[in-house]
């Protein structure tokens, strides 16, 4: 944990950017036309392809494989929470509203996609719905991790100092291999501009994991952010250097170390 132990503090950033590529509930996504060698895989497998592509910026193949998960069993919890978070992320909020309250009438009541409803409300500006539904979900759920980092996000984007102990709650809840948890905890800073204390949820989950390249990446993208250059460059080589051949994040790493953003790093090392 050497590589975290001095943190930098970041300040809060501008809101992110929108991404309008929308989703409709009544046209999901399919996987790529063709056929795929991949077409006869389960859901778990279908999930955990969509985290990789998710983890590595890439929302649109994350989506065909949430979809394909949710082709599998339309009533996995799991896959409608990956495909939520995934429109929350690009912020597609009425899209979000469609799925969550398809969700909802396939499942109701479920502690999971309630919490999410809560992030969509507070992302919208209803902070006083958000605090509400994110109360009644941990009166009902208080065990369950996705609770406390709904309510986390939501105050989070209240700009309320008690998000920390939401996110802190929420990964007591996980076991000590889960590197996924503290990984999305990061990606909510990082979209939040947070850079600071995404990298420091990065930093927990690479406690748990050594071998999950996009970490690294993303802490590099949060470094250089922040101006780090020599450490946002030695986390992209960090990245490169465990990424197994044929990694969609070779090609983002190879234009992290090429294009506009090495230019800015370039220009770091410059001014340094």
């Amino acid at each position: 944990m050497g590589r975290f132990s001095k943190l930098e503090t970041g300040g809060r950033g501008g809101e992110p950017a929108p991404d309008r590529d929308a989703v409709s509930p009544e046209f999901p996504f399919t996987p790529a036309a063709g056929k795929d060698e991949r077409e006869d895989l389960d859901q778990a497998a279908c999930l955990r392809l969509g985290d990789e592509a998710l983890f590595r910026n890439d929302r649109r193949a994350a989506l065909r494989w949430y979809s394909r998960a949710m082709d599998r069993d339309s009533r996995a919890v799991e896959a409608w929470v990956a495909m939520l978070r995934v429109l929350l992320f690009k912020g597609d909020l009425g899209e979000a509203q469609s799925w969550v309250n398809r969700g909802l009438t396939l499942i109701p009541g479920s502690p999971h996609l309630l919490a999410l409803r809560a992030v969509l409300y507070a992302r919208r500006g209803m902070m006083r719905q958000a605090i509400n539904n994110s109360d009644a979900v941990l009166e009902t759920a208080g065990t369950v991790p996705l609770a406390h980092m709904a309510r986390g996000e939501v105050l989070l984007l209240a700009d309320n100092k008690n998000a920390q102990y939401c996110f802190d709650q929420c990964l007591g809840l996980t076991p000590p291999d889960d590197w996924r948890t503290p990984l999305m905890i990061g990606l909510i800073h990082e979209d939040r501009r947070l850079w600071a204390r995404a990298i420091h949820y990065y930093g927990i989950a690479a406690q748990r994991t050594e071998r999950e390249p996009a970490l690294w990446y993303h802490v590099g993208l949060c470094r250089a952010e922040l101006g780090h250059a020599a450490q946002a460059r030695k986390a992209f080589e960090q990245a490169g250097q465990i990424c197994q051949p044929g990694d969609p994040l070779l090609l983002k790493l190879s234009h992290a170390s090429t294009g506009s953003l090495w230019l800015r790093l370039r220009n770091l090392f410059r001014s340094a």
